[in-house]
């Protein structure tokens, strides 16, 4: 990957990496860099990663004189490659966070998640609570789970996805002994599923009750234009781990083969899709579309819409909020 000119380059160690992959991220970039320079943590370096945008995501990016800030860019190959890419060509640091193009950080994020990691050297990764906003920043539900034992077992088998992957911050050594992000899975989708599973299958995750930042869900977003890819590959993820418990693999081209959809993910994809439809629509307050999406989803799937719906809206004044079960359908992810 090409790097920009380094005219204030900065050499010391930080305490922590920011990588943001960005892929025709122009709508949204600025205000997600801004996010970060406002840190009160100010012991960081932030990698911006143009994966091959053809929009103007490389000159928002290159405008930014910070000397903090460092650009690389390259050709289109995924999510996954663009944050490897990234930790690879950061600084030394204690940690590492993620931030998707189009989300932005509330400026005590990073001082707040580090500090836990700093008083908690048994855990590996920390996330915390999310908003969920609309593209004009309208907030729309939060998202975020406390994790207990039980929990950090689901999320080692793949099952349970407990905050989006810009509320995540992991250590420096946790993420490179599991190996960062599989390059593969970030054409397909689930990336971050499968690497929450390897983390918590290295040591102990956590999550913040605070409200750190905010996700944005827009009509751009991969979760709104690949559902089914991404349900698919988070059920590859899943049956690949149980394979590797039993002491084999599973290659994707013998998952296809194997394990087709049952009738039970396709309902659990349509649902999904529905409800996420009539999330847009309410963010852009076309309600009345909204209306008709979300009574969609109610009949394909009644209990899971209102479930949802619920915890969405109204769960996150108590211990724990909504968070992705099985179907994985609200990862944090490069748009």
């Amino acid at each position: 990957m090409a790097r920009q000119p380094d005219a204030h380059k900065q050499t010391d160690a930080v305490d922590v990496a920011v990588v943001i992959a960005a892929y025709q991220a122009e709508p949204f970039l600025a205000e997600c860099v801004a996010s970060v320079l406002a840190q009160s943590l100010e012991s960081f370096h932030l990698v911006i990663v143009d994966d091959g945008s053809t929009d103007g995501t490389l000159r928002i990016a290159r405008s930014c004189t910070d000397a903090r800030v460092l650009v690389i860019t390259g050709p289109n190959r995924g999510p996954a490659h663009a944050r490897n890419a990234g930790v690879r060509a950061a600084l030394p640091s204690r940690y590492i966070a993620f931030l998707d193009a189009d989300d932005v950080w509330d400026p005590p994020k990073l001082a707040v998640q580090s500090r836990f990691l700093d008083e908690h050297p048994e855990v590996v990764g920390v996330g915390c609570r999310m908003r969920y906003i609309s593209s004009k920043g309208r907030v729309l539900g939060t998202t975020g789970e406390l994790i207990d034992t039980e929990k950090q077992r689901a999320i080692a088998r793949g099952e349970l996805f407990p905050f989006p992957t810009p509320s995540l911050m992991t250590t420096h050594a946790a993420f490179a002994a599991v190996g960062g992000f599989e390059e593969f899975l970030g054409t397909q989708g689930s990336e971050d599923l499968d690497l929450y599973a390897r983390l918590a299958r290295y040591g102990q995750l956590a999550c913040l009750p605070s409200t750190l930042g905010s996700v944005r869900i827009h009509r751009r977003s991969l979760m709104s234009q690949r559902r089914r890819e991404i349900n698919r590959a988070a059920r590859f993820v899943r049956q690949r781990l149980i394979a590797r418990d039993q002491g084999r693999d599973l290659t994707w081209e013998e998952f296809l083969r194997q394990h087709p959809p049952t009738w039970q993910e396709r309902r659990r994809d349509l649902v999904e899709r529905a409800y996420r439809r009539a999330a847009l629509l309410y963010g852009e307050r076309q309600f009345s579309r909204a209306l008709a999406c979300f009574s969609a989803a109610a009949l394909i799937d009644p209990t899971y819409t209102l479930r949802r719906a619920y915890r969405q809206r109204w769960g996150g004044s108590g211990a724990t909020c909504h968070a992705s079960v099985i179907g994985h359908p609200d990862a944090g992810r490069q748009e």
